[in-house]
């Protein structure tokens, strides 16, 4: 004859197994999705500040071309421009400059970034010669104040 005991502990043992074999629990998603905002708000951080120093790095390189035309045209014309052909510069997409001061003895100017909004550096000048205001150590390079 059969045991009858048995085969509710088979079944109560199957019922145990699958209640241990169950999903995450609601404080374990809750973990996770905590640790996925912070490691977010880390990244989203590091690329805002990535972005600063790219839009900086391009207004530097567009006032050291600005630089190479302004002296490429002082060697034509024996003088500084304060207007500037598009056939002798361009700047990068989204900056915009402005030459402030202009003569035989020096010039300045001003590129303003339209991307940097909300970013800490907007502008960068560069002065050469008699304009020479910027305040850096050495003259002729980009300041970024």
């Amino acid at each position: 004859m059969r045991d009858s005991t048995k085969r509710p502990n088979t079944a109560r043992r199957a019922d145990s197994t699958r209640a241990s074999r169950g999903g995450i629990t609601l404080i374990e998603m809750m973990v996770v999705i905590i640790i996925i905002s912070i490691l977010a708000t880390i990244a989203i951080q590091h690329i805002t500040e990535l972005k600063e120093h790219a839009y900086i790095a391009a207004m530097q390189s567009d006032l050291r071309n600005l630089e190479t035309a302004e002296e490429a045209y002082f060697v034509e014309y024996n003088t500084y421009t304060p207007t500037m052909a598009l056939d002798w510069y361009t700047p990068t997409t989204g900056d915009q400059y402005s030459i402030t001061a202009a003569s035989v003895t020096g010039w300045s100017a001003v590129v303003t970034s339209t991307h940097a909004a909300g970013l800490g550096v907007t502008s960068c000048h560069m002065a050469s010669g008699s304009a020479e205001t910027t305040a850096t150590e050495w003259p002729g390079a980009p300041y970024c104040p």
